[in-house]
């Protein structure tokens, strides 16, 4: 007897065992390497080929595999995408067999809750396990959903066919003569399972567990291709990025952050993928087809393997502990290798171990032993330019006593003026007339538009009352309320905005312009605070004063408008609350649309506000490493005073990048710290001079460092998914960055003198707390890796 189990102990390992555990293996090998395995990282996109090329491209070209609708190797992203993708569906796959297991177990052991869990479980088998899936994806998660979410998910009705399988094969060996005999020997129901009943559940543990993950692998393809996946989303423009923009190319591509294998699924929608670059969809089909065969055949393996032999004998075998030894070194040492560029961590700690409050940045150039820019490190600018250079008045005069209403920002006044290059100044008293919504029909063209855009305004209003038709205008100030939208059924439309409403009143002779806005009280004090943005001050920064002699115009509150409408009905505030029900809105078929409400008003304007050209000075710091001429160069360019708050805190996030880039010699790096008081345009190209036209790979941007989460902008798709992984790996706190926007003069002042290179602004969100480490560490980063040579760096 005891030669037989010797003899058994020692028989060959079934093939289909032997070809899962290879098969598996090589999954876990994937799943704990792949992102150092990968040929590219899932940052790295590849816009263009070297003869200009569209993306996708061909499987055995570029990439093995092809790339992606963004130019990302297959490859690449499949290694990368098995770690989640596997966590996902093993998870899920040994939890839905473990719960049906504990669950038979419990209705086995004791009759109250059997009938009702067999009940649950009938019901739970009827609702397709998709369906229940993605309504639960959907409920838990409003956007961004975690991998816990999809094992909940895929939990929520799978647990029902393993506990319906066990249910009966635990009914079978209850009934079985060994069970009987173990029981009147006084065996308990815990050593009954484990002695007894597990070794003949092991074959149908396996098969289930098989099943099930690959049932989770199924689940997972099929919400990829309904665009439920792993993580955030994001839509990049790479319309900036070409540099030849073809008809009908992949201009927008939707791109999950994570690359688990049903988000490669997601991304791959879309006709043409279809029909002529099949390998977008067919290559991640592949990787779930694999990996299905990989855990079915261990399954049915270990099925056969010990459907006459016990588990327990062969876990204590040396080759059982061999494999685990194995197994154990291969998660070990996934623990000790270390990441792609692991070195630009250490630009990062250096530079956020830098930061200082005030840096004296001419000194921390310095001591980093950076070369002056130009003769000495401090660039000096002059301009003159028009400004408001003091308080205006704004009062009204009539029948009843002068009332002066309050110049002030906010809620600190009534109104402000508005200096922008349509706008003027000056001293006059003008009657004032009521313009309503200075609406004239005849000024907003028709235009044509698609069935899914917003209605087109010019035929919203064409039926409407002429504004200008009922009142002259010719030699006054001009009162108009803001119309926000137009309703068309159920649809809204923007209505006329800030500027256009100003040229239609200015075009017909108006002396000054009175714009009611009733949301002026709840923009920002400067021109941004976070996502929050003065349009007043923004437009005067964009397109400054030009001409002093031109009509002042100013924005008006509500409360302000209604005392100069006094006596004259209906005021301000009882034609915007009239709106209420429509959140500003005027519905286009409106009955009062036909009837304007302009009309004279019996009050006069006394107007003060004083222009002048006013001499401005600049001092911009800059600095460069030493390198080669012709070298390319990655271009540090903090804003400092901001134009918002007026600080310096983005200057000493680069003194803190000086710090670090003097303590990691090598780099061809310049470091700016841009003063946007003089003329900006100029200034920035005496700044762009000054780098004897040495080509430049990327210009980070830093502004006002006020918050508690940085948040990036750039215009450049391809660089989206790259500054967010950058503030991963520094171990910054910030704002996902899900689409590509354009920058303008607010966002970076000095952009007119970039107008061709990469850039990224890296600003706080405008909340409580500071930023400066954060981008400093993001910064240290950037340049670590550009140095380090990352692709994703060198165009």
């Amino acid at each position: 007897m005891q030669q037989r189990v010797t003899v058994s102990r020692m028989r060959r390992a079934d093939p289909w065992l032997a070809i899962g555990l290879v098969g598996v293996l090589a999954l876990l090998v994937a799943a704990l390497y792949g992102d150092r395995l990968a040929p590219h990282e899932d940052i790295f996109s590849l816009l263009e080929g070297p003869a200009g090329e569209p993306r996708p491209f061909a499987p055995g070209g570029l990439f093995p595999l092809g790339s992606d609708t963004a130019g990302r190797d297959l490859l690449s992203l499949i290694l990368i995408g098995a770690r989640t993708t596997l966590a996902i569906v093993v998870v899920a796959g040994i939890a839905r067999v473990a719960a049906g297991l504990a669950l038979s177990l419990v209705a086995s052991w004791w009759a109250k809750p059997r009938y009702a869990l067999d009940a649950l479980a009938e019901v739970a088998s009827a609702i397709p396990a998709t369906l229940v899936a993605v309504l639960a994806i959907l409920a838990l998660f409003a956007s961004d959903p975690h991998p816990a979410g999809f094992i909940g998910a895929l939990l929520v009705t799978g647990w029902a066919g393993p506990y319906r399988v066990f249910r009966a094969e635990l009914e079978r060996l209850g009934g079985a003569p060994f069970t009987d005999g173990a029981l009147t020997l006084g065996v308990g129901r815990g050593a009954l399972f484990a002695r007894h009943h597990l070794p003949h559940l092991v074959p149908i543990v396996a098969l289930q567990s098989s099943q099930h993950i690959a049932a989770a692998l199924v689940a997972l393809a099929e919400l990829g291709v309904l665009s439920i996946f792993v993580g955030p989303t994001r839509f990049l423009n790479l319309t900036e990025s070409l540099r030849v923009v073809r008809q009908g190319g992949f201009l927008v591509v939707r791109l999950s952050e994570i690359p688990e294998w049903g988000g490669l699924l997601a991304n791959a929608r879309g006709i043409e993928n279809l029909y002529t670059t099949r390998w977008v969809f067919l290559v991640p089909g592949l990787a779930f087809a694999v990996t299905a065969v990989a855990f079915g055949a261990l399954g049915i393996g270990i099925a056969r393997q010990f459907r006459r032999r016990n588990l327990l004998d062969d876990l204590a075998s040396p080759r059982t502990a061999l494999v685990a030894v194995g197994v154990a070194a291969l998660v070990a040492g996934s623990f000790l290798v270390p990441p792609r560029y692991a070195a630009a961590s250490d630009w990062s700690r250096a530079a956020r171990d830098s930061v200082s409050a005030d840096a004296d940045l001419e000194q921390a150039f310095a001591a980093a032993g950076l070369q002056p820019l130009g003769a000495s490190y401090a660039i000096e600018g002059t301009t003159t330019r028009l400004r408001q250079v003091a308080p205006s008045q704004l009062e009204i005069r009539g029948a009843r006593a002068g009332t002066r209403l309050r110049e002030g920002l906010g809620a600190a006044g009534d109104y402000q003026p508005v200096l922008y290059d349509a706008a003027g100044g000056g001293m006059l008293d003008v009657p004032v007339v009521f313009a309503g919504w200075g609406i004239a029909p005849s000024d907003i063209a028709e235009l044509q538009v698609g069935a899914f855009s917003p209605p087109d305004l010019g035929r919203a209003v064409k039926d409407w009352a002429d504004d200008y038709a009922a009142v002259d205008v010719r030699g006054k100030a001009v009162l108009i309320l803001r119309l926000q939208s137009v309703l068309t059924g159920p649809r809204a439309t923007q209505g006329p905005d800030f500027q256009s409403t100003v040229a239609n009143a200015l075009k017909r002779g108006a002396a000054a312009v009175l714009y009611v806005d009733p949301l002026r009280k709840t923009y920002p004090t400067v021109t941004r605070v976070g996502g929050r943005v003065n349009p007043y001050l923004r437009l005067a920064e964009v397109a400054p004063l030009e001409n002093a002699s031109r009509p002042p115009v100013f924005a008006l509150d509500v409360a302000a408008a209604d005392r100069f409408l006094e006596g004259s009905r209906p005021t301000a505030t009882e034609i915007y609350a009239r709106l209420s029900e429509t959140s500003g809105g005027v519905r286009a078929s409106d009955a009062s649309t036909r009837i304007s409400l302009a009309r004279p008003l019996p009050v006069t304007a006394h107007i003060e506000l004083p222009i002048a050209l006013v001499r401005s000075t600049s001092r911009t710091l800059a600095a460069n490493t030493p390198a080669p001429p012709g070298t390319p160069r990655i271009v540090v360019w903090a804003v400092a005073p901001d134009p918002d708050d007026r600080s310096r805190a983005a200057a000493d996030a680069i003194a803190a990048a000086a710090r670090a880039v003097g303590s990691h010699p090598g780099p061809a790096v310049t470091l700016v710290a841009f003063d946007p008081s003089a003329d900006v345009t100029a200034d920035a190209r005496a700044v762009r001079q000054l780098m004897a036209g040495a080509p430049i790979d990327l210009v980070l941007v830093v502004q006002s460092m006020l918050g508690g989460k940085l948040q990036f902008q750039t215009a450049y798709g391809d660089l989206v998914p790259v500054i967010d992984r950058y503030a991963e790996l520094a171990g910054a706190r910030y704002r996902i960055t899900r689409v590509a926007s354009p920058i303008d003069l607010v966002q970076w002042p000095g952009i007119a003198a970039f107008p061709t290179t990469r850039s990224v602004v890296i600003r706080g969100d405008g909340a409580v707390g500071d930023v400066r480490a954060d981008a400093a560490a993001v910064i240290g980063q950037a340049i670590g890796r550009w140095v380090l040579g990352a692709p994703e760096l060198h165009p």
